[in-house]
């Protein structure tokens, strides 16, 4: 993996997402330092390279408001904290709570119940549980929020598409006679 082959990749639009490009770019400076001497000149560069790639990816997501996917490895091994959600994040996840189907409500209670399972409330006296979004953590933020996006983008799909029932095509072929 090299630099010329990320930017050929993205002038093709062959990256699903911005996060999936970020991974190349750090395999380069992962790779350049992996194979050059600790202190030589190219360890070094890749070294400040990636440093000043990972301020400008984090302030781009900042910008556009883009939440990263998981954990993000830097490249000297040693995991980054995914980023704590803001007040709007928050308030954006539970509010779409409310624009999904029962069933992926389920899906986003199994999914939280793995991943944090102090944000979910239980009242066994009324068999209902409550999700308290402030409990969730922010690596379970990031996975649980990515289901409810995707969950919410489905149905908002799946409205345009519904058929029309047998019923109302009837009256239209009766109005036409």
């Amino acid at each position: 993996m090299d630099l010329g082959h990320i930017i050929g990749r993205l002038k093709k639009e062959d990256y699903a997402s911005i996060h999936d490009a970020a991974e190349d770019v750090r395999l380069v400076w992962k790779n350049c330092m992996q194979y050059n001497a600790d202190g030589s000149d190219f360890y070094k560069l890749a070294q400040n390279l990636s440093k000043k790639f990972e301020t400008s990816y984090e302030k781009l997501t900042k910008q556009l408001n883009l939440q990263s996917p998981e954990k993000v490895e830097s490249v000297d091994g040693v995991a980054a904290p995914a980023p704590e959600p803001t007040l709007e994040e928050k308030r954006a996840f539970a509010k779409s709570l409310y624009a999904i189907t029962k069933e992926g409500l389920g899906e986003v209670i199994i999914s939280l119940d793995n991943e944090c399972p102090k944000a979910i409330i239980r009242n066994s006296a009324e068999d209902q549980l409550e999700i308290n979004v402030d409990e969730i953590d922010p690596e379970a933020f990031q996975k649980v929020s990515a289901i409810v996006k995707k969950l919410v983008e489905s149905a908002a799909g799946n409205n345009g598409r519904k058929k029309k029932s047998s019923s109302s095509s009837g009256k239209a072929k009766k109005a036409r006679t």
